[in-house]
């Protein structure tokens, strides 16, 4: 399942610019006209606000206290209804290594699918861990091609230790548990042990139910 925040930012944007658009041609016509327009915007508009609150629905649908937040085990549930990382375990042990941890990522955010990162697909994913660890697009670079090759990208992150905390209990691979922690942790901002609905929204989840 390949997901980004571009979707609904798009959609955000579309819907401005069609809405300033109709207003600015409503208010050359006639009065009735404008009404008619106006009207038949907002409409349109409220349609299109409704669609792009689909990342709002799909964090409500899983904060099973209602307090508009997850905890882990709500993080987890979402995780698992979504099927999120599970075609990343290329051997079928149950247990992600090194490099298919890695790859896994690369592939969610290689948008065209190409093979390869450009800049913009690593400063999205680069979200993730900017603030702990810098962007590092240029300097994994090696070959300076301006693109993240999946060798590039590996040796990148292994460099980095990116992922090492992840694994807590020491046996060089990762569990789905240490995963999900691992993530859970990156996307909490505040580390208050919850996920608030800005932080899904601004690096988390929302990439992942947008498009299927």
């Amino acid at each position: 399942m390949k997901t980004t925040n571009k979707a609904t930012s798009l959609k955000l944007i579309g819907s401005f610019l069609t809405a300033s658009f109709i207003m600015f041609g409503a208010a050359s016509c006639g009065s009735d006209s404008a009404q008619t327009e106006e009207t038949a915007l907002e409409e349109d508009y409220a349609a299109t606000e409704t669609v792009t609150n689909r990342d709002t629905d799909y964090f409500s649908e899983f904060d099973g206290d209602a307090d508009d937040r997850w905890d882990r085990d709500e993080f987890n549930n979402s995780l698992a209804n979504s099927g999120y990382h599970e075609e990343w375990d290329a051997d079928g042990d149950s247990y992600f290594n090194s490099n298919e941890l890695n790859t896994g990522y690369f592939n969610e955010f290689d948008e065209d699918r190409d093979g390869f990162l450009s800049e913009d697909e690593y400063n999205e994913l680069n979200g993730d861990w900017e603030r702990e660890y810098g962007n590092n697009f240029q300097a994994w670079d090696m070959n300076k091609d301006n693109v993240l090759d999946t060798n590039e990208f590996t040796t990148g992150t292994d460099q980095e230790g990116i992922f090492n905390n992840w694994d807590t209990d020491g046996d060089a691979r990762f569990s789905r548990d240490e995963v999900n922690n691992g993530m859970f942790d990156r996307w909490d901002a505040d580390s208050d042990g919850y996920l608030s609905n800005n932080e899904y929204n601004a690096i988390g989840m929302n990439r992942e139910t947008v498009d299927e």
